[in-house]
């Protein structure tokens, strides 16, 4: 958990192009996954007012571009 992302290359480096960092105070990405494309796939959780949370997909380029947000539970 955590509100950071990293991409470590074939190499064992970790890229340029990252960290992806989300931009509220206390969100954190709570899934991770990686497509056969590439393409990353991570759950954001994040804090809205009166104790409440909403949680969106993201998909993210090899480059660290965010290539769509989908928010799946919104308060």
């Amino acid at each position: 958990m955590g509100g950071i992302i990293s991409a470590v290359g074939r190499d064992g480096q970790v890229r340029s192009d990252w960290p992806l960092a989300l931009k509220r105070p206390g969100a954190e990405f709570w899934s991770v996954v990686v497509g056969s494309e590439g393409t990353v796939f991570a759950l954001a959780i994040e804090p809205e007012t009166a104790d409440t949370s909403s949680a969106s997909l993201l998909a993210i380029a090899p480059d660290s571009t965010v290539l769509s947000v989908t928010t799946i539970i919104e308060p």
